[in-house]
């Protein structure tokens, strides 16, 4: 009889605490103050009306008052972070891969004349950096890149002479 009061009266007790508990949180934890409410979220920086996750898109819904961007990052097998939705490149690329089992080295992938045209084909300029010797810009130009950043612009200007690849007018 004396144990049966004695874990009836634990049971009860608990069981009433834990009400007590869930109905006035703040008599354990002060109610924390809110910084920051978002009530614009933009997905994939507006996934509708830019290309999704990049910074033509992130810019665009910030400038129109977004108060958060939206975007999924996966890590490659090198562990490097990658922003895209999808764990598998062949929605956005054409390459059936997913980005886990890719080193992030392996932007020839990546880069594919089909995703180059692509964009061109949406107004949107390729730029692709940082490259530095000869047989990456002529990857690059031959892809169908609008320009390419490098550490050596006196190399890339005598790239460009010797093929005939002129500036844009």
């Amino acid at each position: 009889m004396c144990a049966a009061v004695y874990i009836v009266s634990t049971v009860t007790g608990y069981v009433l605490t834990s009400a007590l508990l869930l109905k006035c949180p703040t008599l354990l934890h002060w109610r924390k103050r809110e910084r920051f409410l978002s009530r614009h979220i933009s997905h994939r920086g507006g996934a509708a009306e830019n290309l999704e996750n990049t910074m033509t898109a992130f810019k665009h819904a910030v400038d129109i008052g977004t108060d958060m961007l939206e975007l999924d990052c996966h890590l490659t097998k090198d562990e490097q972070v990658v922003v895209s939705h999808d764990a598998n490149l062949k929605r956005v690329c054409g390459v059936d891969a997913k980005i886990s089992d890719l080193a992030y080295a392996c932007y020839s992938l990546l880069m594919r004349k089909a995703l180059f045209q692509h964009l061109t084909a949406r107004g949107i300029q390729v730029y692709i950096w940082v490259l530095n010797d000869e047989e990456d810009f002529r990857r690059a130009f031959d892809l169908g890149a609008t320009g390419v950043m490098t550490d050596f612009p006196t190399r890339l200007k005598e790239f460009m002479d010797r093929n005939g690849i002129s500036k844009p007018q």
